[in-house]
C-alpha cells in the first residue's frame, strides 16, 4: 500500500476447461510488520502465498504448471528468497508441479519521465493499439494495455516490465498481462491498464485505507 500499512496477493488461474480449478481469482490484504520499509518479510510472504493458493484448492486440485508473479514495483530484501521457499513447500502440497516453471517479473505503473506511445500516419499522431509493445532489450519492454481502441481523449499511460532473473520470455509475460488486463467484469469491451490480479490488489488495499480513515473520525 501507498502508506506501507498492508501489502497484498492476488492469485489469478486460468487454464484448460478440464483442468480443476480451470478459473479462479482470490485476494487477500495483511498488515505489514515493518512499514518504514517498502520491502515485504520473506517468511511472511511465501506463508501467504501458500495460504492464497490454499483458498484456491478443492477436493481435486490439478498442480499448476506454471506461475507469473508480478511484484508492483520491484522486489525487495530478501522477497525472492520467500517467493523459492514458496515454491517449494506449493511443490510438497501438491499444488505446484515439481518442476513448474516460475518467472518473476516487476511492473513499474508509474515512472519518473512520462512515457508515451505513439502511432504517426498521415492524420497526425494517434494512440498505439492495446497490446502494442516496445522492447528495450530482452528484459525490459514497455508496455501500452489501454490505447486506440478504448481511449476516447488523451494518452494511453504504458507500463514498463522488467524481468526479474534469466531466460523469462517476455513476450510471453506480455500476452499474459494483456489478455489479463481484459477481464473487466463491469465493462467488458473495454480494456483495463492494469492486469486483473494488480487490480484487485490495488482495490483492496484502498479499502482498507478508506476503512482506517473512518475508524480514526
Amino acid at each position: 500500500g501507498v502508506d506501507r500499512r498492508y501489502f497484498a496477493l492476488s492469485l489469478l488461474i486460468c487454464r484448460d476447461r478440464s483442468l480443476t480449478p480451470a478459473f479462479c481469482l482470490y485476494t487477500l490484504a495483511e498488515p505489514k510488520a515493518d512499514t518504514n520499509r517498502e520491502t515485504i518479510n520473506e517468511e511472511i510472504l511465501a506463508d501467504k502465498i501458500i495460504e492464497i493458493f490454499q483458498r484456491a484448492q478443492r477436493r481435486q486440485f490439478d498442480p499448476v504448471q506454471s506461475i507469473l508473479v508480478l511484484r508492483d514495483g520491484r522486489e525487495c530484501g530478501r522477497e525472492i528468497e520467500g517467493i523459492a521457499s514458496a515454491q517449494k513447500r506449493l511443490t510438497s502440497l501438491g499444488l505446484l508441479a515439481e518442476h513448474a516453471r516460475v518467472d518473476v517479473v516487476d511492473y513499474h505503473k508509474q515512472s519518473v519521465a512520462g512515457i508515451r506511445l505513439w502511432n504517426r500516419n498521415e492524420l497526425g499522431e494517434t494512440n498505439v493499439l492495446e497490446g502494442t509493445a516496445l522492447f528495450l532489450d530482452d528484459r525490459r519492454v514497455v508496455l501500452a494495455t489501454t490505447g486506440e481502441a478504448t481511449i476516447t481523449q488523451g494518452a494511453a499511460e504504458p507500463s514498463v516490465l522488467v524481468a526479474n532473473g534469466d531466460g523469462i520470455d517476455m513476450r510471453a509475460v506480455i500476452t499474459s498481462v494483456v489478455a489479463s488486463a481484459q477481464l473487466n467484469w463491469s465493462s467488458p469491451r473495454v480494456a483495463q491498464r492494469l492486469p486483473m490480479p494488480l487490480k484487485q490488489t490495488d482495490d483492496e488495499l484502498r479499502r482498507r485505507t478508506f476503512q482506517e480513515i473512518r475508524g480514526i473520525r
